[in-house]
Order: structure tokens, then sequence, then C-alpha cells
């Protein structure tokens, strides 16, 4: 579990990075509708961070277990809805990708 988790993380990480990136494809100018999706990546991107720290540090830390829990859950509900506000599949990469790190942490409950 602890792999898939790491792979996870990464590839929240690489989300949020191409999400980023994305911003000058989806807006000509840089705009306060730029700003904010620049912004969710960045939340995207500092998700994968917190999951990697997470896994870093869990043996020794039970603040950043729940911080880390917490960061997912939160960041899994955005993305529920985000999925009924935009409906497109991408929206479905992150639930899933969110998903699976929320349990990965729940699973990992035994942090001292």
């Amino acid at each position: 579990m602890k792999k898939l988790h790491y792979i996870v993380s990464y590839v929240i990480v690489a989300l949020g990075i191409v999400h980023m990136l994305y911003t000058t494809q989806a807006y000509e100018r840089f705009t306060l509708g730029a700003f904010w999706f620049i912004g969710s990546g960045m939340g995207i991107l500092f998700g994968g961070f917190l999951n990697l720290m997470f896994l870093r540090f869990t043996a020794n830390d039970r603040a950043v277990w729940i911080l880390c829990l917490l960061g997912n859950l939160i960041s899994l509900a955005l993305f529920i809805v985000g999925w009924f506000l935009i409906g497109e599949p991408q929206v479905l990469v992150g639930i899933i990708l969110f998903a699976c790190a929320t349990v990965a942490t729940f699973l990992r409950s035994g942090v001292k």
C-alpha cells in the first residue's frame, strides 16, 4: 500500500504542475480567472507534497497523519464538487487520485 501511495502522490504532484502549465492554454491573458486557475493547480501540487511528507515522516508524527488525512479529504470533497460544476473527465482523475490517497492515509492510522 505504501508503494501505491508514493505513486499516487507523485501523480498528484504531476497533475498540479500540468494544471498550472495549462493556464496559458485556458486563458489568453492573465485575468482573475487565470489567477484562480493557477491557485487551484498549486493546491493540487501542495496536496501531493503533503502526501509525500506524510510518507516520509509518518512513523514519528501523528500531527502529520491528521493534517494529511484532512488535506486529502478536503481535496477529495473539492474535486467532487468540481465534478458537479464542471463534469469533465479530468476531474474524475483528481477524484480517483485523492480517494486513493485518502484511503492509503487512513489505513496507516497506527501512527504513534
